[in-house]
């Protein structure tokens, strides 16, 4: 079985991620993508474009309750072939990313939309997750 090693909670959501590869200042390489799920500290996304781990990224996040993007430098950790369509021509990868830099006031306002998604509770570990649902849970009288 595979080790859990994130530390931080991840929000299943769909997100406009902007991306662009600096390889080259007078050509940057532009392309979107999709998140999978997301948390304050990094991302999961759907691309279409070849991008190996180790490489850096520009990417801004069009956040559902906000109207500017959010601005984040990133970093791919890891990245995996998915087949999603039947096209075999078509090269479609998920790749996770950490996110190195962000403004003060972006990285509030990714704070804020993870307060307003995540329990308190769902921050602790499965056993306490289930004790605090069942405490939770009206109890029928006999």
């Amino acid at each position: 079985m595979i080790e859990e090693r994130r530390i931080l909670k991840r929000v299943s959501v769909k997100i406009i991620a902007n991306c662009v590869i600096n390889r080259d200042i007078s050509a940057p390489d532009e392309f979107l993508a999709f998140t999978k799920d997301i948390s304050s500290q990094g991302a999961h996304l759907i691309v279409s474009k070849e991008i190996d781990a180790g490489q850096r990224l520009r990417v801004r996040l069009e956040m559902p309750d906000y109207f500017i993007p959010l601005l984040t430098y990133s970093e791919v950790v890891w990245r995996k072939k998915v087949d999603l369509l039947k096209d075999k021509n078509k090269i479609f990868l998920e790749i996770g990313i950490k996110f190195l830099n962000m403004d003060k006031i972006d990285n509030e306002k990714m704070e804020n939309f993870f307060k307003d998604r995540l329990q308190p509770w769902t921050m602790k570990s499965p056993l306490e997750n289930a004790k605090h649902a069942l405490k939770d849970k009206p109890r029928l009288q006999s």
